[in-house]
C-alpha cells in the first residue's frame, strides 16, 4: 500500500507542479512550481521505500531525540538507579517493579526490567545487549532515513532545474516567456540544497546526537545494573552514573555516602 501511495504523491508531485506553473507566477525567490515539487517529490519517493509504521518509528524517534538531554538523563537515571538498587537490597521487588515502571530515564525503562527477571550474569549481560542493540538499530534506522530525504531533495531539484531548462527552450522564440523556467530552472536547485542542508541533515544530526549519547548511557546504566547485582551500596551505584553526567558538565558533583554504609 506505502508504494502505491508513494507513487501517486510523486505523480502528484510533478502534475501540481505543471498545474502552479501555469496558473501561478513566481515573485522573487518564491517560485510556487518548484514549491510544490521539492516539496512532495522526495516525501513521495521515500514513501515508496518505507512502510508508513516506519515513518511513525521515525518521527518518534526524531520526537525523543528533540526532547532528549544527555546530563539531565544520566541525572534522573542516577536517581531512579538509586532507589531500584535500594528496592532490590531490601527485596522490596514489587516497589522495583514500580520503579522502573514509573521511570523517567529511557534506558532505565529499556534496560533495568532484565535486572527484575533475576537472570545470571551472563544471561543479564546477554539480555541488556540484546535490548541496547535493538535500541540503537531504531535510532539508527530515523537516521538513515532522514539522511535518505536529505539525499533525494538536491536530485529533486536537478530534476526541477531541467523541467525548467525544458520550459525555457520551448519559449527561447518569446522573450517574455523565459523567465518562468528560468526561476524553475534556478529556484529548484536552491530549494533543494535548502532542503538538504538546512532542514533534512540538521534533523539527521541530531538523531545521530542522540544516538551517541543514548549508547554512552546504556553502558553506564549496564554497569550499574552490575553493581547492583554484586551487592554494591546505592551510593556508589548514583555516583556511578553522576560521574557520567558530570562529565558533560565539566564538574564532579560529590554524592554522600549510603546511611550505614563505611565512609
Amino acid at each position: 500500500m506505502h508504494v502505491i501511495f508513494g507513487i501517486v504523491l510523486t505523480a502528484v508531485a510533478f502534475f501540481a507542479s505543471y498545474m502552479v506553473k501555469e496558473s501561478l507566477l513566481f515573485d522573487g525567490l518564491l517560485n510556487p512550481a518548484a514549491l510544490v515539487l521539492l516539496a512532495l517529490g522526495p516525501l513521495g519517493v521515500t514513501m515508496v521505500s518505507h512502510p508508513f509504521r516506519e515513518w511513525g518509528r521515525n518521527l518518534s524517534v526524531l520526537g525523543r531525540a528533540f526532547r532528549h538531554n544527555k546530563v539531565k538523563s544520566l541525572t534522573r537515571a542516577a536517581e531512579e538507579m538509586g532507589r531500584l538498587a535500594r528496592a532490590v537490597r531490601e527485596s522490596r521487588w514489587q516497589d522495583a517493579e514500580v520503579a522502573v515502571s514509573t521511570a523517567e530515564s529511557e534506558q532505565v525503562r529499556n534496560l533495568a526490567p532484565h535486572l527484575l527477571a533475576r537472570l545470571e550474569p551472563d544471561a543479564l549481560h546477554e539480555a541488556v545487549s540484546n535490548s541496547s542493540f535493538g535500541w540503537m538499530v531504531e535510532v539508527k534506522t530515523a537516521d538513515e532515513f532522514l539522511q535518505g530525504l536529505a539525499r533525494v531533495s538536491p536530485a529533486f531539484g536537478m530534476i526541477g532545474t531541467i523541467m525548467g531548462l525544458v520550459d525555457l527552450f520551448k519559449n527561447m522564440r518569446d522573450s517574455a516567456s523565459l523567465g518562468p523556467g528560468m526561476a524553475m530552472a534556478l529556484l529548484a536547485t536552491l530549494y533543494g540544497l535548502i532542503l538538504c542542508y538546512v532542514f533534512y541533515m540538521p534533523l539527521a544530526q541530531r538523531v545521530r546526537s542522540y544516538l551517541t549519547a543514548g549508547a554512552h548511557e546504556q553502558r553506564v546504566i549496564e554497569r550499574a545494573l552490575n553493581l547492583v547485582m554484586d551487592g554494591r551500596p546505592v551510593g556508589e551505584i548514583r555516583s556511578a552514573v553522576l560521574s557520567s553526567a558530570m562529565e558533560g558538565k565539566g564538574a564532579h558533583i560529590p554524592v554522600a555516602p549510603e546511611a550505614g554504609a563505611p565512609r
